[in-house]
């Protein structure tokens, strides 16, 4: 990954765990401890990515709780997927990742 790559993804992971944790999804915790543990999620996520580990993103992205996650898929990808189905979620998955 470049460094522009790497700054676009920074930015991904900044403005979806802001947006979050602005919203009070993560509850009391603190911003710091989540930051941290969010950012250790969205970097094995990254590389999920990067590898088109198909299966895994499909268990996660098309789980009805991964809204964070497709958040970050929408932002590395500028794909919306949202507020997609499973189905759509998977045909998406498919195109992007070349299967």
């Amino acid at each position: 990954m470049g460094f522009k790559e790497y700054y676009e993804c920074t930015f991904v992971f900044e403005s979806v765990f802001e947006k979050f944790y602005k919203k009070g999804y993560f509850g009391k915790i603190e911003k710091d401890l989540i930051k941290e543990s969010e950012k250790d999620w969205f970097e094995k996520f990254s590389r999920m990515l990067m590898e088109k580990r198909f299966e895994d993103l499909k268990g996660i992205l098309c789980s009805y709780e991964s809204k964070i996650s497709r958040e970050y898929f929408s932002g590395i990808t500028n794909i919306d997927i949202r507020y997609k189905n499973k189905e759509d979620i998977t045909s998406i998955l498919e195109e992007y990742l070349g299967n």
